[in-house]
């Protein structure tokens, strides 16, 4: 009996040592773990939509007030443009001194190409093209 004593004391001394690892995942547990992660990345693509929509609805707002301010730009630029013209005509009734030819020539080209180029720039940039909310290729 004495061995068999020393046996069970070596026993329990080699229980406390080892250590028992956790259950094991199942099948269960991983298809749990898919689906979670499935849900999750329904969540963030539902928020990138959002968040898609939110920019397109900005974009929109800010389109309408700087396609307004670049229309009243335009017609206060064609409006001056039309006074110097007319001041340059009636130059002599009015006691204007009139610009030379070339001075006048410089003014008008030079800003008008000014006001034009940015006009231009600021609609390319506002008026982007943007690409479709679905990732399916567009219809040709």
């Amino acid at each position: 009996m004495n061995s068999e004593e020393g046996f069970k004391k070596q026993l329990e001394a080699l229980s406390k040592l080892v250590v028992v690892p956790p259950d094991l995942p199942t099948k269960a547990d991983d298809q749990n773990a898919q689906e979670a992660v499935q849900a999750e990345g329904e969540f963030y693509e539902k928020q990138l939509q959002q968040q898609t929509l939110e920019d397109r609805k900005l974009a929109r707002t800010q389109r309408e007030a700087y396609a307004k301010g670049i229309f009243c730009l335009v017609c206060i630029w064609i409006s001056l443009i039309f006074i110097l013209l007319l001041l340059q005509g009636f130059s002599g009734r009015i006691g204007y001194k009139p610009l030379g030819d070339s001075v006048l020539i410089a003014l008008i080209s030079s800003t008008t190409v000014n006001v034009i180029g940015t006009l231009i720039i600021v609609l390319k940039y506002i008026f982007k093209v943007s690409p479709p909310l679905s990732d399916d290729p567009p219809s040709q």
